[in-house]
Order: structure tokens, then C-alpha cells, then sequence
């Protein structure tokens, strides 16, 4: 399952939590000094707890009920390893990708196209999963899945998102490519219950290419 989200409740800040307003270099030194990150695989001890956090920040902000995870989900926890932001990953190479049901070619051809260079479908990551239960949080995840995702070898992050995290993106700088809308009506009938209210919000499906990361890493 493909999705992005931001709640509309703001917590109160703890002491020992970043603020909103951070720079790339001062989010990852939020990250190594207070947070922690993890991967959680499909059989690793806390992907029920990962995964219960994911339901319940979607029922809170759109009344959904997620059933499908990605296979492997990036958790970022704070010093009293409480979770606070996730998310999901799946590679091109290994299976079909969510969004592409709101694609009419593979996701390889429609980037291709957008980009106007070759796109291989082994160098393709799905992002899904996207959950942030404070929005202070949400620029830093996306500082540390650039930096996690600039050390692999993929060239491509493609995934849905709402206006407000693709906003987000962008005041950090780095260019994306539109792809398309992700449409309620590329969902089978009997699923578009499970999603509440999420897409009256007009999530878009977006790529961003390997090199525009890089500044994430850092």
C-alpha cells in the first residue's frame, strides 16, 4: 500500500524533540543525537507495533483502514524508543509496485518519459507506509530515508503523496517529477472503503531521481 500522511493534530514539543524549521545538516544531527532508526522486515519482533502504529495514525486522520504493509519499513523512534515516524519500502525489481495501478505503463516507462532519460526497473523504489504522528517529524524522516536511500544502489524513489508532504520535499530543495494523480478510481471497488477520506486530499504520484538526494546524506 502506497500512501502519505501528516496528521492534523500537533503535539506539544518535549525538550529533547527537534523543532519544525531544521536545515538538512541540522535534522541529521537531531537524528544521531536523539532519535534512532531502524529497518523492520517482515518477520523482525516489532512489526506488529510498526504496523498498529501505521493503522492507527491513518484511522485518526482519514477514518482508513490499512490492511496491505510494505515489506520493509524504515521506524524513527525517540530516546524512550517510542515510535514516532515510518516509512515503508518496496523495490521495482522484486514485484509490482502499488502505485502502478494509477499508471497506465510501467513505472519505468512513465519516468522514462518524464525524464527524458533510460529508467530501469531495478533501480526503482516504492515509498508507501508514510505515517508521521507529529509533523515536526516529518522533514526529519525524510532526511534520514534520503540518507538511507542514497547509500544503496537504486536510482529512483517513486511514491503517492499528499500536497503537504510533497511541499515538504521541496523546501528541502530537491526537484521531482509528477507522474500522475493517484486516483480513487484505480482502486478496486470493493478496497475504496478501507481508504475513508485520504484521497479527497488529491494525493499526486511522484519520482525523485538518486542524485537529487544528496544532500540529504550529508
Amino acid at each position: 500500500m502506497l500512501q502519505a500522511i501528516i496528521t492534523p493534530t500537533v503535539l506539544k514539543r518535549r525538550s529533547c524533540e527537534p523543532v519544525l524549521e531544521i536545515d538538512n545538516e541540522t535534522a541529521y544531527r537531531a537524528e544521531t543525537a536523539l532519535m534512532s532508526s531502524d529497518l523492520c522486515g517482515l518477520y523482525s519482533p516489532d512489526r506488529p507495533e510498526v504496523e498498529k502504529f501505521i493503522q492507527r495514525i491513518f484511522r485518526q486522520a482519514y477514518g482508513a483502514n490499512v490492511r496491505n504493509f510494505m515489506p520493509k519499513i524504515l521506524c524513527l523512534r525517540d530516546t524512550q524508543h517510542h515510535l514516532r515516524a515510518v516509512a515503508g519500502m518496496r523495490y521495482a525489481e522484486k514485484e509490482d509496485l502499488f502505485l502502478e495501478r494509477y499508471l497506465d505503463k510501467p513505472v519505468e516507462d512513465v519516468i522514462a518519459s518524464h525524464a527524458g532519460v533510460a529508467v530501469f526497473r531495478h533501480g526503482i523504489v516504492e515509498i508507501g507506509n508514510l505515517a508521521v504522528e507529529d509533523p515536526l517529524y516529518t522533514r526529519l524522516l525524510m532526511a534520514v530515508l534520503g540518507r538511507y536511500f542514497y547509500s544503496t544502489d537504486s536510482e529512483w524513489l517513486v511514491f503517492s503523496a499528499l500536497p503537504v508532504v510533497i511541499n515538504s520535499v521541496a523546501r528541502m530543495k530537491h526537484s521531482m517529477l509528477v507522474l500522475g494523480n493517484a486516483s480513487l478510481d484505480c482502486i478496486p471497488p470493493e478496497e475504496r472503503a478501507d481508504w475513508g477520506s485520504y484521497y479527497q486530499h488529491r494525493p499526486k504520484v511522484v519520482a525523485l531521481r538518486r542524485h537529487n538526494c544528496s544532500s540529504m546524506k550529508d
